[in-house]
């Protein structure tokens, strides 16, 4: 079978690794040397708030042309743009605007990290902002505080202030644990977090911004717009990645994280709904998001969601190109959002990705010359986002594996769930009827997990709630002539989108192994993730070709 690494298609096997050995190579041994490029602008746009009393000061930026001269960024990180910023140590309290050029294309809508050099050290240092990369590909925006040497780099880095001393009797073996360190000290370095003062790299007390959080949304329990609009201003002031990292440090109450992440769903929907009344004016598709991530987790989960266009009849998805025609929705999608709200989705921790973007099926009737051509366009599709997977066993394990599995899953719970409704309608819907029903329900084992209390299921609407806040599937479709889009989280995707469950195989292990050691390179900070992942993906596929054993995801 094809293997499709470093823009090379080559049989795996002896030859196989040998060949992918010798391009990674070379592709990491130029990693943190950007050589600038002649297309870029040369320069630094910075937009001030109205009537900011800073702008006496005369804050400007320069591009350093050539960033090699820099310290270089740890391994796994590459610089994309650097400037120096003056005058240097002057502080924006509400921020300021930042429009960078960049030394190499990016995909629209990525976010890179906003790095300050401590001359001190000579080492990069994540500021916890992020910059969002312009429609050009070429150029990227953010928001800074703080006047210095700035650059923007692809990859995650460390963020000043996080702990790194090691824990009591531990000898120092290097300044990355999870290179030499065994797993029990890693664990020790990651829950040290969750008890001790963190402070963010821009000084900011993440307990006081946790107090603050808390008593900004204390008591809101619905998606009314007055208090959709609390969680507009908490972004508006935070980031994704400050309130990722005061959830996981547990300092955010549960319902608090919990409706923000519903506020969250509430804004893509919106968004979402108006992306659609701009490409589709025809109304010939349904949209359909896929987002098979841990909705448990509440605020502190990301959302990247799998983007696909249904044709409402079969008829009307000939000859269309659905790549090009979901790249303009999400597209539109990013702009809708970020008019409403006045900042991109990537702040609220939100990518779109393209659900035409697929590995094609050996299985299916094709010419080897079409199979190799559209796999070739996907693999190159995929690399312009650094932070997805690339590989065609990777993406069936974490694409296609999961969100076939969840797909399936919340199916099974609908369709369940319609017929209960279906028959309390027909018994006039008596209450107690109602709580029969919902009992029923909860005996069988797709629903086992809302017996807990934490749920107070008292009728079988209160279980469509969870149901639909707990979806991995929104569905946006159209009513009648008059009506806009409907968005339901409640809809059973069946076959809609990938029906069929994914094949794996002793080659997909491979991928497995790869993909994720290119990913625990590029994000040191999460670093345990793709090492276990490497280890369930790579070598469990490999050992579950062997025994037949089915395999477990992990997550």
């Amino acid at each position: 079978m094809h293997k499709y690494i470093a823009d090379k298609r080559i049989i795996f096997g002896t030859a196989g690794v040998l060949v992918v050995g010798i391009v990674l190579a070379v592709v990491l041994s130029g990693r943190n040397r950007p050589t600038p490029s002649a297309e870029a602008s040369p320069a630094i746009v910075l937009k001030l708030p109205d009537n900011s009393p800073l702008a006496k000061h005369n804050p400007r930026a320069t591009v350093i042309e050539n960033p090699a001269m820099l310290p270089q960024a740890p391994d796994g990180v590459k610089l994309l743009a650097a400037g120096r910023f003056e005058p240097s140590g002057l502080q924006f309290p509400d921020g300021i605007t930042v429009t960078r050029p960049l030394l190499e294309s990016r995909p629209v809508g990525a976010r890179l990290t906003i790095a300050v050099l401590d001359e001190s050290t000579s080492r990069w240092i994540d500021t916890g902002e992020r910059a969002v990369v312009a429609d050009s590909g070429r150029a990227a925006t953010g928001i800074v505080y703080h006047f210095s040497v700035l650059g923007a780099v692809r990859g995650t880095i460390e963020a000043k202030g996080e702990p790194t001393t090691d824990p009591p009797d531990v000898k120092k073996k290097d300044d990355d644990p999870s290179k030499k360190l065994p797993l029990s000290i890693i664990t020790w370095k990651f829950t040290k977090l969750d008890t001790e003062k963190v402070v963010d790299a821009r000084g900011l007390d993440l307990k006081k911004g946790a107090e603050e959080l808390n008593k900004a949304l204390s008591g809101v329990t619905d998606v009314a717009a007055d208090n959709v609009k609390k969680t507009q201003d908490v972004f508006r002031k935070y980031s994704f990645e400050e309130v990722e990292k005061i959830a996981k440090a547990h300092l955010l109450d549960k319902p608090v994280s919990d409706i923000l992440a519903r506020h969250r769903r509430e804004l893509i929907n919106k968004a979402l709904s108006e992306a659609m009344n701009a490409v589709d004016p025809g109304r010939q598709f349904t949209l359909g998001a896929l987002d098979s991530g841990n909705k448990k987790s509440g605020i502190a989960s990301d959302v990247d969601q799998t983007l696909f266009l249904i044709p409402r009849d079969p008829k009307d998805g000939k000859g269309v190109n659905f790549s090009e025609l979901n790249n303009r929705l999400i597209t539109a999608f990013n702009e809708k959002f970020q008019a409403a709200n006045g900042y991109p989705p990537a702040r609220l921790g939100i990518e779109s990705m393209n659900g035409a973007d697929f590995f094609p099926d050996w299985k299916q009737e094709q010419s080897v010359a079409d199979f190799k051509a559209e796999a070739d366009r996907v693999y190159v599709e995929k690399r312009k986002n650094s932070e997805a997977y690339r590989s065609e066993g990777e993406l069936k394990a974490q694409a296609e594996g999961r969100g076939y599995e969840a797909l399936q899953a919340q199916t099974r719970k609908v369709n369940a769930l319609v017929e209960k409704q279906e028959e309390l309608s027909r018994l006039q819907n008596e209450p107690a009827e109602n709580r029969k029903l919902l009992g029923e329900l909860l005996q069988m084992k797709e629903f086992a997990q809302y017996k807990g209390g934490d749920y107070k299921l008292e009728t079988l609407a209160d279980l469509e709630r969870v149901l639909a806040i707990e979806s991995p599937w929104t569905e946006v479709s159209w009513g009648d002539a008059k009506s806009g889009p409907r968005v339901s989280m409640i809809e059973a995707p069946g076959k809609k989108v990938l029906p069929d469950k994914p094949e794996f195989s002793k080659r997909m292990g491979f991928d497995g192994t790869w993909d994720n050691w290119v990913m625990y390179e590029h994000h040191p900070h999460n670093r345990p993730k793709y090492l276990l992942r490497d280890l369930v993906d790579g070598a469990g596929v490999e050992h579950g070709s062997r025994s037949g054993l089915t395999l477990v995801p992990f997550d």
